[in-house]
């Protein structure tokens, strides 16, 4: 690649020094003046190529070639004006399809060219380069290839990241995703003469791509939080901005373009990005390694301008083209990586809360095994008692000792046995098992009979047909259980007459659904959006992730849908499964 470049330089050099004999220049504070009335001017000056003038002067240039040589060649000459508009003579024929006008010249060519340079931003760079006509397309060719990749680069990292947004609503994604068409608007504005020359256009992208970037900046960097300060002053430099285009339309005196390179304000990304890396946040090496390429790219092309007197080592357009999608690429990266490190965060979130729902329901089912063991306790007491009575009265028979032993017996058997359904109730398996519908609700009733017969809570459950399912059986339990539990604590709290519950269990078209009701009043309207959130809670001591975990299990582990909704008389939840589980 070095070599094509150089090969291409040396020729130019050869080139120029063969065909333009010599170039002369005249400068002017009028801007009136035109090319027809300057020709025979004898203020015009010998001078050398590049032109690089640091005023606000207009510039005459008359060209002279030494036509002789070309015999029968055709060659291109290619006025280079970065950001200037070139006029030339009325019956010269421009070429308009590059970014630089061209002409191509032959042996009939005349021997002298007259052009103006309009210069309105206080620089003037101007050059000339001499191509064969042939080489210049071929060149031109490739150059356009380039650009295009680069612009396909650009923007299709605007689009994948426009469609993370629509389905993430991170607002990182939204605001990476306008930076890249804003620098897209910016490759195709420099690109284009047609649009190069118009300064709104071009204040109206250079600040769209200015206050997108801030913005991810401050959302990617999470400046808000983690730096306070750099988030006041990132804010404070979109103001500053502003403040310069306004003074730019009201005074034509833009503040940092009279006095230092505009981009200087980007130098805020680079320091907060290394601020917030210092803090651990890995993500932030790779936005800094990536802005770091764009901001000092700029500040190396804004500063030949500002303080060289020498031709520019790098065509600006090109080494923009070359840096930008550089920089999309490892900001995708970095936006990646982040994306990860969430995933990961919140997986880890997930198990936590899982844990603490288990917890939770742990402790609940702690008070319902002191319900079932309750009556157990009670006989086995009476049993101790009747046997130490019959011995004290000496009528302890052996037939009276083995019946009370047996019933001792039975009382303990049943109270392992309820040890034992509460303990395999929490093994929560990832495995999915064939079961009962009817079966596993009917099991979380019996593990609550006892509690819900303490709170005189009446259960009803509507099932006409048993329905048959292949899903995760401990976890659907889990949601049954809490969805029961929550109604009983909901009686209790607000000291429901006469509480009920009903479950019903119905295929409808595709679906199976699961309906539970109570009568304890309802969910309040504004609290209808927040059930399902996590540490929501309507409790007194409530955790608020028991439902939270159940619409997780519903929608996410098991497929289906989990809803709720007020009756007349309380809460409904539904839950919606297809039968294909």
């Amino acid at each position: 690649m070095n070599k094509i470049v150089y090969m291409i330089l040396f020729l130019s050099v050869f080139l120029n020094a063969s065909i333009i004999k010599d170039v002369e220049v005249f400068e002017t504070t009028d801007k009136t003046l035109k090319i027809e009335e300057v020709k025979n001017s004898k203020e015009f000056k010998r001078t050398r190529l590049p032109i690089i003038r640091h005023s606000k002067k207009d510039y005459f240039i008359k060209i002279f070639l030494d036509t002789s040589k070309l015999n029968e060649e055709i060659k291109t000459l290619e006025f280079n004006n970065e950001f200037n508009f070139t006029e030339f003579e009325k019956d010269i024929e421009i070429n308009k399809l590059f970014k630089h006008p061209t002409i191509n010249i032959s042996k009939d060519s005349p021997d002298i060219i007259y052009l103006k340079v309009h210069n309105d931003d206080g620089y003037a760079n101007f050059n000339v380069e001499v191509f064969d006509k042939n080489e210049f397309i071929e060149e031109q060719l490739w150059l356009n290839k380039f650009f295009g990749i680069a612009y396909g680069v650009i923007f299709a990292a605007f689009l994948y990241y426009f469609a993370l947004f629509l389905f993430n609503k991170n607002a990182s994604y939204i605001y990476y995703s306008l930076t890249q068409l804003s620098m897209l608007s910016i490759l195709v504005f420099l690109s284009s003469r047609a649009m190069e020359n118009d300064r709104i256009l071009m204040d109206i992208i250079f600040f769209s791509f200015f206050l997108f970037s801030n913005l991810f900046t401050q959302h990617f960097l999470n400046t808000k939080e983690k730096s306070p300060k750099i988030h006041i002053l990132l804010n404070l430099i979109i103001a500053i901005y502003m403040l310069n285009i306004f003074f730019g339309y009201a005074f034509d005196y833009y503040i940092f373009e009279e006095n230092l390179p505009l981009s200087t304000l980007l130098l805020v990304y680079i320091f907060a990005a290394f601020s917030v890396y210092k803090k651990g946040d890995k993500p932030v090496l790779f936005y800094l390694l990536g802005w770091s390429l764009v901001v000092f790219t700029f500040l190396f092309i804004e500063a030949q301008f500002y303080l060289s007197e020498n031709q520019l080592l790098v065509k600006p357009i090109f080494l923009i083209h070359l840096v930008t999608p550089l920089e999309s690429l490892i900001l995708a990266f970095a936006l990646s990586y982040k994306m990860k490190l969430l995933e990961d965060e919140k997986q880890e979130q997930q198990h936590f809360l899982s844990h603490q729902s288990k917890l939770a329901s742990m402790g609940e089912m702690i008070g319902n095994i002191a319900h079932q063991w309750r009556q157990p306790l009670t006989h086995l007491s009476y049993v101790m008692m009747n046997i130490k009575t019959a011995f004290e009265k000496d009528k302890l028979s052996n037939e009276y000792f083995e019946k009370k032993s047996k019933e001792a017996t039975e009382q303990l058997e049943f109270m392992s046995h309820t040890i034992d359904d509460f303990r395999d109730f929490f093994k929560m398996s990832k495995k999915k098992e064939s079961f009962s519908l009817k079966e596993a609700i009917n099991e979380v009733i019996n593990l609550l009979s006892a509690s819900f017969s303490s709170h005189k809570i009446e259960v009803k459950f509507d099932c006409k047909k048993d329905i048959e399912v292949k899903s995760l059986r401990r976890e659907f339990l889990q949601v049954i259980f809490n969805i029961l539990n929550n109604a009983k604590d909901e009686f209790s709290r607000k000291e429901t007459q006469n509480p009920k519950i009903e479950i019903t269990l119905i295929e409808e078209n595709e679906n199976i659904i699961i309906k539970i009701s109570d009568n304890a009043g309802g969910i309040k309207k504004e609290f209808l959006n927040k059930i399902f959130e996590p540490y929501f809670t309507t409790k007194d001591k409530g955790l608020g992730i028991g439902l939270y975990m159940s619409k997780m299990i519903i929608d996410k582990n098991i497929g289906g849908k989990l809803e709720v909704e007020n009756s007349e008389q309380g809460a409904l939840f539904s839950i919606t499964l297809n039968k294909d589980l």
